[in-house]
C-alpha cells in the first residue's frame, strides 16, 4: 500500500508538472483564463456605474433662476455678431421701441440692434410685406450662421394704420411679434429679451421714457425660469448583474472549458493518454490533475 501510495503521489507530481509546462507554453490561453473573470467583473461594474448615473438624473423640483438683463452678443473667432435684428425698419413706433430696448440693455442702436425689411419705396401690400420681411430675416440668419443672437418680426406693424387703437409712444394696444432664437443654446437670452421687450412696451404705452424705467411707478416684469422637471424614473436602481449576470458569468467557464477540451482531445488524438496508461498511469490521477489545473 505504501508503494502504491508513493506511486500515486509521484504520478500526481509528474502529471502536474506536465500540465504546468503546457500552460506556460500556451501562455496566451492561460492568460485569457486568468483575465476573463476579472474583465467580466470590471465590465459589469462599469455597466452598473453607467446605469446608476443615467437613471439617477431625476430633478422633480428644479431651482428657478431670475432673468437678468439682456446681454450683448460675444463674437467668436473674431467674426462680428449682432445682438438683435428686427423687421420692419420703416415703421416709426417699431424703431422707437427698439431704440428704447437698446438703451435699456446698453446696446448701440444701429450696430448691436439692426433693423431690416423692405425699402419704403417698394409698393407692397401688408401681407406681401410681412412675407418679404420674414424671408429677409431668415435668409440673413441662414447666410450668416452663428452671428445673430436673436431676431424679432413685429407682426402688428403690418396691420394698416388706423385699424388698431394706439396708446402712448404711438404703440398699438396689442404689440404682436415673433421671436427667433437658437433652440440648441442653453442660455436664456430669448427669455431675457422677451421680458425686456414686453416691459419696454408697457413703459412706452404708459407715456414714460427709458429714464423712468427704474421708477417704482413704472411697470416691471419679474420673471424666473427653470429646467423642465424630471421625475424619478421607474427603472432607477436597475441591477445589471441580476438582469444580465447569467449571460456574462457564463463566458469565463466556457473559455476554460474550450481550452481544456482542446487539450484533452489533442492528447487522445496523439495517443499521449494511451501511452501514459500503458506505462502505468492511474486513471484517477489523470482526471484529478486536469481538475486541479
Amino acid at each position: 500500500m505504501a508503494v502504491l501510495s508513493s506511486s500515486f503521489v509521484r504520478q500526481l507530481q509528474v502529471l502536474g508538472k506536465k500540465n504546468l509546462l503546457l500552460a506556460l507554453r500556451n501562455w496566451k490561453g492561460t492568460l485569457g483564463q486568468i483575465l476573463a473573470p476579472i474583465f467580466i467583473v470590471a465590465l459589469l461594474f462599469a455597466m452598473q456605474g453607467i446605469s446608476n448615473y443615467v437613471l439617477s438624473q431625476d430633478n422633480p423640483h428644479p431651482t428657478p433662476s431670475p432673468l437678468q438683463m439682456y446681454p450683448k452678443c460675444i463674437p467668436h473667432n473674431n467674426i462680428p455678431c449682432t445682438s438683435i435684428i428686427y423687421a420692419p425698419n420703416n415703421v416709426k413706433w417699431v424703431n422707437t421701441l427698439m431704440e428704447s430696448v437698446s438703451r435699456r440693455s446698453h446696446l448701440e442702436y444701429g450696430v448691436d440692434v439692426v433693423g431690416m425689411g423692405h425699402p419704403p419705396s417698394m409698393n407692397y401690400n401688408p401681407l406681401q410685406a410681412l412675407i418679404h420681411d420674414n424671408d429677409t430675416l431668415n435668409t440673413y440668419i441662414v447666410n450668416n450662421p452663428n452671428t445673430t443672437q436673436n431676431a424679432i418680426l413685429f407682426t402688428t406693424a403690418y396691420v394698416p394704420s388706423g385699424v388698431l387703437p394706439t396708446m402712448g409712444g404711438g404703440l398699438p394696444l396689442d404689440v404682436g411679434y415673433m421671436l427667433l432664437y437658437n433652440a440648441t443654446a442653453t442660455s436664456p437670452y430669448h427669455m431675457e429679451l422677451m421680458r425686456l421687450l414686453d416691459e419696454t412696451v408697457l413703459l412706452l404705452q404708459s407715456n414714460k421714457t427709458v429714464s423712468d424705467a427704474d421708477s417704482s411707478s413704472s411697470p416691471h416684469i419679474h420673471a424666473s425660469y427653470a429646467m423642465f422637471p424630471v421625475p424619478h424614473l421607474r427603472v432607477a436602481g436597475f441591477d445589471i448583474v441580476a438582469a444580465y449576470g447569467g449571460v456574462f458569468f457564463y463566458l469565463p467557464p466556457m473559455i476554460t472549458f474550450f481550452i481544456i477540451l482542446t487539450e484533452l482531445v489533442m492528447e487522445k488524438e496523439t495517443h499521449l493518454r494511451l501511452g501514459m496508461r500503458t506505462m502505468g498511469l492511474n486513471n484517477a490521477v489523470y482526471w484529478i490533475v486536469w481538475w486541479i489545473t
